[in-house]
């Protein structure tokens, strides 16, 4: 009965769940990870609460906002967080199974290779999500408030949504790079340092000077941490910005697939996929 009710599943989803079931393992073999992440969730609010008491209360002159420093600092960390493990993760994922040499037996499973790709980094992504919720959570309990709205709850988790979908983007993007290139820390760190740098992530973009704030005020990133304090804390139903964003999810999201298949054909005809 179970043979049949497994036959009936798409492989994809199969596939899934073999790479969660396989993570969630690894995961549970190496506990110390779950205390360390807790620990550094703790400390990151830690260090942003007693950040705010020195920066100040409000920020309302840089952003048109009222809130707090604090809150506007927990928000542009969370979706940094997430930023990260979005961007390092898939390119982590080729490179361990390059040296494993699972890679090209991975890549002549029936579903495309793209979308092996995407849910060997499945499990890292939840579980940054689930360290975000703990990092909000314990900003909450030391006294950040929201203040939304139906209409701006929804439109802030719109919006994450599609920024989630464009950090997946650009982490298959750099799965490509590393296909080719074999190495891609060097290019993530790059983009992490330079995000956190422009992004608006701990301090408002008008501080930036003009030439880096017209480049800001370009990146999708920037525009998705906009809509979501806007709604998260200013109760504000930012749709135009909302659109932008998953403008460029519906384009980038297939372009990065196009690329990684660009990427992979490439490196089939030089023989060095499960090279390392």
């Amino acid at each position: 009965m179970a043979d049949v009710v497994a036959s009936s599943v798409p492989g994809p989803i199969l596939m899934l769940r073999a790479f969660l079931r396989r993570d969630f393992a690894l995961a549970l073999s190496y506990r110390l990870p779950f205390v360390v992440d807790l620990l550094q969730s703790i400390l990151s609010v830690a260090f942003l609460y007693f950040l705010a008491r020195v920066v100040g209360h409000r920020v309302i002159a840089a952003t048109g906002l009222k809130v707090s420093y604090f809150g506007f600092a927990v928000i542009g960390t969370i979706l940094m967080a997430v930023l990260t493990v979005s961007l390092g993760s898939f390119s982590r994922r080729i490179r361990a199974d390059q040296m494993t040499g699972t890679l090209e037996v991975l890549f002549s499973l029936p579903p495309r290779p793209w979308l092996v790709v995407l849910f060997s980094a499945v499990y890292q992504v939840v579980y940054a999500m689930i360290t975000s919720a703990i990092t909000l959570g314990l900003a909450f309990w030391l006294g950040l408030r929201f203040h939304a709205t139906a209409a701006s709850a929804f439109v802030a988790l719109a919006d994450f949504v599609g920024a989630l979908a464009i950090f997946c983007a650009l982490g298959m993007a750099l799965a490509a790079f590393v296909m080719v290139f074999k190495r891609g820390e060097t290019v993530t760190t790059l983009l992490i340092g330079g995000l956190s740098l422009i992004g608006g992530v701990l301090y408002p973009v008008s501080f930036l000077s003009p030439p880096l704030r017209a480049f800001a005020d370009l990146l999708p990133f920037t525009w998705a941490l906009q809509v979501m304090r806007a709604a998260l804390l200013g109760a504000q139903a930012d749709l135009l910005r909302l659109a932008e964003v998953w403008g460029v999810t519906i384009v980038l999201f297939p372009l990065a697939v196009w690329i990684f298949g660009v990427a992979l054909t490439h490196a089939r005809t030089k023989g060095t996929v499960g090279q390392y």
